[in-house]
């Protein structure tokens, strides 16, 4: 969930004019993102030890689908406002429901154990 807001509180400034607030954003959200995956791959084990190998690949396959959707996003905001800040307004929005969903499963999960 950490992932998710720091990507959202970082993201705006790539939405910016500012190449130096861009730099900063894209740097941001590249280590962000990195430690999101980095985390996903080390968990796969813990909760499929059986299955490791098949839920490792259809987690790549999605990671391979969120590298392919967002500069098509991008283009697409870009060729209809002139602009990519629509397009990174979507990335925060897109985090902030990560966070959200995260946020519902974990909280309703952990408070149905701890009764």
């Amino acid at each position: 969930m950490g992932v998710f807001l720091g990507i959202a509180a970082i993201s705006w400034l790539m939405a910016t004019q500012s190449i130096m607030l861009f730099t900063i954003g894209s740097i941001g959200c590249a280590i962000l993102f990195g430690l999101g995956n980095g985390g996903v791959f080390k968990l796969v084990p813990e909760y499929f030890p059986q299955q490791t190998g098949s839920v490792t690949g259809l987690v790549g396959a999605a990671g391979g689908l969120g590298g392919f959707f967002p500069p098509i996003v991008l283009g697409i905001c870009r060729d209809l406002t002139g602009s990519y800040a629509i397009g990174f307004g979507l990335l925060i929005f897109f985090a902030l429901s990560c966070t959200a969903i995260l946020s519902q499963t974990f909280l309703k999960s952990s408070t149905k154990l701890s009764h």
